[in-house]
């Protein structure tokens, strides 16, 4: 099985979203956070070795930039949905971000090969909780090694 890094998709809304209200005054904002995980776990559910089924779970630290300020945590899980014949193939992940004023949830259908590779894999902001209750958009996750990715989010 491939170990995969942060997906931390990922992916940190951080520092912005703690005092941004929701709905129209955070629209249109672009925001860029740092992700590092302090868990991990590759669970081989699928059949032996790389397949479908199997899980990554991960949870870690969500910061204003990289060297920056914590400005919460996150939680999530990567499901891998198919394998092709050279061994590339698709994940699903879903991300949980618990910030001061509630929680952001993130959802994203990544490349796994690409993924890993360090290409940028677009992200879905799906909705949350607190203030975060009316947050949507799209964004950007880019893995940076085994446990940091750089994260872009744009609210719509």
């Amino acid at each position: 099985m491939r170990k995969l890094p942060v997906v931390a998709i990922v992916v940190a809304v951080g520092s912005a979203f703690s005092v941004a209200p929701t709905g129209g005054a955070i629209a249109g904002r672009e925001l860029r956070f740092f992700t590092h995980d302090t868990q991990q776990a590759q669970l081989d559910l699928g059949d032996e070795g790389d397949s479908i089924g199997d899980r990554y779970v991960f949870s870690g630290d969500v910061f204003d930039h990289q060297g920056g300020t914590k400005v919460g945590r996150l939680g999530g899980l990567c499901d891998t949905v198919s394998k092709g014949a050279k061994g590339d193939g698709e994940d699903v992940c879903t991300v949980t971000l618990a910030l001061a004023r509630g929680q952001l949830m993130i959802s994203a259908a990544v490349d796994h090969d690409a993924f890993l590779g360090g290409t940028p894999q677009l992200i879905a902001i799906t909705g949350g909780t607190g203030i975060y209750r009316a947050a949507q958009g799209d964004g950007t996750v880019t893995v940076l090694n085994a446990t940091d990715t750089d994260t872009v989010v744009r609210l719509d």
